[in-house]
């Protein structure tokens, strides 16, 4: 029995034709004998492991296009990246996107976690649950101004700043409310 040895055609990753001796490999193996798993790219030392380069000055496509036939679905990503052990990013098939640590142009930064209260749309941010906290440099809102719902608003203050300043920037002829409080 020692003498005896298991034999799995093609590697056990694909289908044999004994006719011919062929292989047919399984999705992500390659080589005759289906042994090699396929790579887009393997990368030693510090190579990249892909490069996708449009050489024009003057290119107007898209450099990478990920596409499916399955309609969109939260089961499968059409793009993922991780380091180690650890998730770094996703585009799941539903449109989701995560990243561990995201900074964009210098304003906004988010870390640690699923964003899933966070949605920024066509029409605005929308915050879905936890509120916001703005702590330094305060906020600025242009057209169409701010709409507070349901819980009503609280400003408060710690210092000896104002906790509430409406002011008017008009220069002459102004001649609307600065500020009017109601109750309905």
């Amino acid at each position: 029995m020692g003498d005896t040895r298991e034999f799995h055609m093609c590697a056990g990753n694909g289908i044999c034709d004994t006719q011919q001796g062929l292989c047919s490999c399984f999705d992500g193996y390659e080589g005759a004998d289906c042994a090699t798993e396929r790579f887009l790219s393997n990368a030693t030392e510090n190579l990249p492991g892909s490069w996708v380069r449009a050489q024009s000055p003057t290119y107007l496509g898209d450099v990478l296009r990920l596409t499916t036939e399955k309609g969109p679905s939260e089961d499968f990503n059409l793009l993922y990246a991780q380091s180690g052990n650890k998730t770094q990013f996703f585009v799941r098939g539903d449109g989701l996107v995560f990243a561990e640590d995201l900074f964009v142009n210098s304003v906004l930064r988010l870390r640690e976690g699923e964003f899933q209260a966070l949605r920024i749309l066509g029409d605005g941010l929308t915050i879905q649950q936890g509120g916001l906290v703005i702590n330094l440099d305060g906020a600025t809102i242009h057209n169409g101004g701010l709409v507070i719902n349901d819980d009503g608003a609280l400003i408060q203050t710690s210092g000896n700043e104002h906790a509430l300043q409406v002011k008017s920037l008009a220069t002459s002829g102004y001649t609307s409310t600065v500020l009017q409080v109601s109750s309905e």
